[in-house]
């Protein structure tokens, strides 16, 4: 998530922690990312499709 930039709408890890709230964030974004990690793993194991990233299906014509 660190090479990410941050933007308006994207949320990442606080570098250089100073605070206990930086601290507490950090730890709820990694919860946050486990979770989307875990989601995604669990997507794919279900729909096999979902490995082939990029790649646009192309279909002939069925005669």
């Amino acid at each position: 998530d660190s090479g990410y930039p941050n933007l308006c709408w994207l949320l990442t890890p606080v570098r250089n922690l100073r605070t206990d709230a930086e601290r507490n964030y950090n730890e709820a974004h990694g919860r946050t990312s486990r979770v989307k990690e875990r989601t995604i793993g669990l997507l794919k194991a279900r729909f096999q499709c979902l490995h082939i990233s990029g790649v646009p299906w192309t279909m002939g014509l069925i005669r």
